[in-house]
């Protein structure tokens, strides 16, 4: 790795794949390791990369041609989903920032996934799903506009030129807050009493 150099590395920022990273600035160091009572100096080489897509910066630190980067790009996600719900919505956070409409969809999707898991006895259209939720008070009612806005934004994403990158962003988070409340709360709430 070396200053002016390009560096293909998945941005964890915007989610770009191989995004060619132009390394403004390497610094140098030495780490001393000692192996079988023998000390040596390791070169590690830490550079600082610009994404050419968003423009935001990654920490690269390169020892013996190996690479760690920072962030990482690791995505949170709820604790406690079910695997299917997951899968969906970790395809919608990882398209976000670059798919917009590819990620309203998969938000949309997720939450379908996760009302018929948590409730299989559900055979209808997401909207009756939703409301019959809601009247047996298996969601709040603030829960239930979240879960309608998810599923109008959704078929937005799917039909309508008008979807944005800020509208995918505002779908992640009532995503995540409505698959918390389903999955991670109870969860959480099990393991405290279980505890007592």
């Amino acid at each position: 790795m070396n200053a002016e150099e390009i560096i293909l590395v998945d941005c964890p920022h915007c989610r770009t794949i191989q995004a060619g990273c132009r390394c403004l600035k390497v610094y140098d160091r030495h780490d001393e390791r000692t192996k079988d009572g023998k000390k040596t100096l390791h070169l590690v080489r830490t550079g600082f990369l610009l994404c050419p897509v968003c423009r935001k910066a990654i920490i690269a630190e390169s020892e013996a041609g190996k690479f760690t980067f920072t962030p990482d790009g690791n995505l949170e996600v709820p604790e406690h989903l079910p695997e299917l719900v997951e899968r969906y919505l970790r395809q919608g956070l990882e398209n976000v920032h670059r798919n917009f409409d590819a990620a309203g969809m998969m938000f949309r999707k997720s939450l379908e996934i996760a009302l018929k898991v948590k409730h299989p006895e559900l055979k209808d259209s997401l909207y009756k799903n939703i409301e019959k939720l809601a009247e047996d008070n298996d969601l709040t009612k603030d829960l239930a506009k979240w879960a309608h806005h998810i599923r109008f934004a959704g078929n937005d994403a799917a039909h309508e030129e008008e979807f944005s990158a800020e509208d995918a962003k505002e779908m992640q988070n009532f995503t995540e807050l409505v698959l918390t409340y389903l999955f991670t709360l109870p969860e959480k709430v099990k393991a405290h009493t279980l505890g007592d």
